[in-house]
């Protein structure tokens, strides 16, 4: 919960910044939080996932960043990332990517990267160092990409993720809501300082299930 703006005389008038940042405060502490409801204990892990589910599997596109939303309920520092490789026959290399959100709550700033992650070439977990503290009541977009498509990943089904909207009016007859951002033509190591949004970033997509672990 964040923070009140009190009084600074008990029983005087509120200014009207004491009355903003009340505002704002009761604003920020009401978003949405889509993680687990207990801050997890260090050494546990957390996801981007709305809610327990059944993973599904899922061969991302090469050079294509892939976001989704999360929003914590608790601040926590983090230490390592990982995704679980399920299947496919090749070891391509991928990042682990953090960007704050804009006023817009669209992605904004790239505050946090992986260096490259060779997967396992089996099933098993890509882990590598992500060393971020993520603030309270605060929406950022997480996200992969990778350098081939030869390895499967376990996934959010794309029914099991929050809606984004779509960009026209043909979504609703085709189950095209959006529920991530998709940005092509990104070699690995080359993702954007700043996010530029463009609506045909919308897409309709099962997400890598990402895990990062809390100090």
């Amino acid at each position: 919960m964040a923070d009140y703006t009190l009084r600074n005389v008990k029983g005087s008038e509120l200014t009207f910044s004491e009355v903003d940042n009340n505002f704002i405060a009761s604003r920020s502490s009401g978003r949405f939080s889509n993680t687990s409801l207990i801050e997890p204990p260090t050494g546990l892990f957390f996801s981007q996932a709305d809610r327990s589910i059944a993973t599904t599997s899922r061969t991302p596109a090469a050079d294509t960043i892939q976001l989704s939303p999360i929003c914590l309920g608790y601040t926590v520092e983090v230490d390592e990332v990982s995704v679980w490789q399920s299947g496919g026959i090749g070891t391509p290399n991928l990042r682990i990517l953090v960007y704050t959100a804009g006023s817009d709550n669209l992605p904004a700033s790239k505050v946090a990267e992986t260096t490259d992650i060779a997967a396992p070439g089996l099933a098993a977990a890509a882990t590598g160092t992500l060393s971020y503290t993520f603030s309270a009541n605060t929406l950022y977009w997480v996200g992969m990409y990778t350098d081939n498509n030869t390895a499967t990943y376990e996934c959010i089904a794309s029914a099991d993720m929050r809606s984004l909207g779509f960009a026209s009016v043909s979504a609703l007859g085709s189950n095209g809501i959006a529920n991530a951002l998709q940005l092509g033509s990104t070699p690995l190591g080359s993702a954007p300082a700043t996010w530029t949004f463009a609506s045909s970033q919308l897409v309709r997509v099962s997400m890598p299930l990402i895990a990062f672990r809390a100090v």
